[in-house]
């Protein structure tokens, strides 16, 4: 593991921003003002260089547009905490997609950019819904039951959501066509919260407790899921706000994790890069 530490800023989230890390190596993540309000920044892995995106208001949540120009997130600087996006390069202002009925948080975009599926947490008592917003559209339900669910992320084909659910009494990870909606398939099955999909779309990996874990998923013919296994098991930071939202990524060729590991001697949380967890897992769990 290579921890990448800034002695000077707090990281305190890492969510679904990471722009394929072989590729280009950026990260999006939070950090807290002096004020204790948080902003969206932007690391450059290999360089070690940050970019402040915002600046203005509560900022959580980024997620990066399909081809890694634009970072949208919510923010509360307008009041109600809505959907805003704003070009990863600094050119122009942060521009709100919509103005929801309540508190919204971005997800992740379709495959080809055009439609953006978020999360509100709805006044009228059906807790929190999952809604997509058609670029330069109007907001639409996708999902909106007496129950809780976020934390959704669509497919890299962009034909299934996986998402969070309180239905079964704890929160669970559930996956169902899109943009149709309908089936729901269990694909954890006991808790669990973090989904997100590799990069091509063979494998689905999800957070319970402390415990990483992946389930293998058929996407090619009728659509089939495997069974959860284990990878690997650390105390590395979830959600800091209890929501179930992903605060990792993973790598494009899915064999590398970048998550956030709080220091055992009380420093400031640090940027972890967890590498060959397969050969770990060979280690510790041996085939013969």
């Amino acid at each position: 593991m290579t921890p990448l530490r800034d002695p000077t800023r707090s990281l305190f989230i890492i969510t679904s921003g990471l722009l394929a890390l072989l590729v280009v190596a950026r990260v999006a993540f939070g950090i807290f003002r002096e004020s204790g309000e948080p902003d969206i920044w932007i690391r450059e892995l290999e360089r070690g260089s940050d970019t402040r995106l915002t600046v203005e208001g509560v900022n959580l949540y980024p997620a990066w547009t399909p081809d890694g120009a634009t970072v949208t997130f919510g923010s509360d600087r307008a009041g109600d905490f809505d959907l805003y996006s704003k070009r990863a390069d600094l050119s122009g202002e942060a521009e709100r997609l919509a103005t929801t009925a309540s508190d919204s948080i971005p997800g992740s975009w379709s495959p080809d950019g055009q439609t953006l599926v978020y999360y509100e947490v709805n006044p009228s008592g059906t807790a929190r819904d999952i809604w997509t917003l058609p670029l330069g559209g109007d907001p639409a339900p996708f999902l909106v039951t007496a129950f809780n669910e976020r934390a959704p992320r669509l497919s890299p084909d962009g034909h299934w959501l996986a998402y969070v659910s309180d239905q079964a009494g704890e929160d669970r990870v559930y996956i169902r066509p899109f943009p149709e909606g309908g089936r729901v398939i269990p694909i954890s099955t006991g808790g669990g919260t973090e989904p997100v999909w590799s990069r091509d779309g063979r494998e689905l990996f999800y957070r319970d407790g402390n415990q990483m874990l992946v389930v293998d998923v058929d996407v090619e013919t009728e659509f089939t899921v495997g069974t959860s296994q284990v990878l690997f098991e650390v105390p590395y930071d979830a959600d800091p706000n209890g929501l179930g939202n992903p605060n990792y990524d993973v790598s494009q060729d899915g064999e590398r994790f970048l998550m956030l590991k709080q220091s055992d001697t009380g420093e400031r949380p640090a940027l972890i890069l967890v590498l060959n967890w397969s050969e770990e897992l060979k280690r510790l769990v041996p085939t013969n």
